[in-house]
Formats: structure tokens, sequence, C-alpha cells
């Protein structure tokens, strides 16, 4: 799911929610930015959200993330099964966070740990290769997920789920206070 919202009041609370066919998201919530020109924090983030990496748009990201007056630049996940480089696209995050760690993080979405359960379960598989899960093992040049490279398992296998500092809370989907 890829929405496209446009014309949100600036420095306003939004709530939403995702209906697919029986599915049904957790609500979600944020704010939009403060109006231009109204005080705001001096803490500069690059939030990158899931995309559809495979369209091109791994250049603008990268980019962002080196800007030089960025504090921090978060990928919140899904950086797999979404077109036929992912295992490109893991590469460059993977050199990307390695270079940067202090002001780069790569939190795991809902992807990432339905392909580490498929390699830890290949008879429950099925899910993940229902959801792009065969694209991915495509780009590896593998045909199961027992052969996935050792690196890339480890990798993917310490992101985070959550990434917290004392002003700013960054998770891949839905997030309920209070919830564990």
């Amino acid at each position: 799911v890829h929405p496209r919202v446009e014309g949100l009041a600036p420095g306003t609370e939004h709530f939403y929610r995702f209906v697919v066919g029986p599915q049904t998201s957790p609500v979600g919530r944020f704010v939009t930015l403060p109006a231009a020109g109204s005080a705001a924090d001096d803490f500069t983030v690059g939030l990158i959200s899931c995309q559809a990496w495979y369209h091109g748009h791994f250049a603008a990201h990268r980019h962002l993330a080196q800007e030089e007056d960025l504090d921090l630049t978060v990928f919140l996940g899904d950086y797999i099964d979404r077109g036929p480089d992912s295992a490109g696209i893991l590469s460059r995050l993977r050199t990307l966070a390695w270079r940067e760690p202090e002001s780069v993080t790569c939190l795991m979405g809902n992807h990432e740990q339905m392909m580490l359960e498929a390699y830890r379960d290949p008879h429950g598989a099925s899910t993940w290769l229902s959801n792009g899960g065969r694209q991915t093992l495509r780009s590896f040049g593998i045909t199961g997920p027992e052969a996935f490279p050792p690196d890339v398992l480890t990798w993917l296998s310490y992101l985070p789920t959550v990434h917290e500092d004392a002003a700013h809370y960054f998770v891949h989907a839905g997030f309920r206070p209070g919830r564990t």
C-alpha cells in the first residue's frame, strides 16, 4: 500500500488505517511538520519510508543520507520484495549503514521479517513467497530461502524494529503506546 496524501494542514495530528481485503491494519498516527517559518527543534532528520525502490528512488535516498546537515537518516524497512533488485538494494544499504553507523539507521520491516521466517522454516515460506519473495529470490539468483548468503541473513537479523532518541520514536509501521 503506497498512499499519496496531499493538502494536510501543518502542525496537525492525523490518524490512519489501511484496509486491504479482509486485513485491517492497526490505527497509525502522525503529525505534519510545522508551517513554514514556525519555530521547530533544531534536529534535522531524513526519514526514508518503504518505497518501490526498483523505480530508481534509491539514488535520491542515498543522496539524502549523505547530506551533511542531517543529524540522522532512518530507513523504515521493506527493502526487499519490491522489484527486481532486492539484492542490490540490500548491498547498498549495508554499505551505507556500515560507512555511517552514527547517522544512518536501518529498521526491519515486515518483509524482512517474513524473509527471515521463511529462511528459518522453508516449509512455512508461502506467505513470504506470495508477497514478493519470489522476486527477491530471483534477484539473489537462488531458488529457496535456505540459500541466502549468511552475511545478508546476519545483517537483517540484527536490524532493530525501533529507533528512539530523546525526542523521536521511529518504527516501520503502526505503534501503539503502552502495548508490547
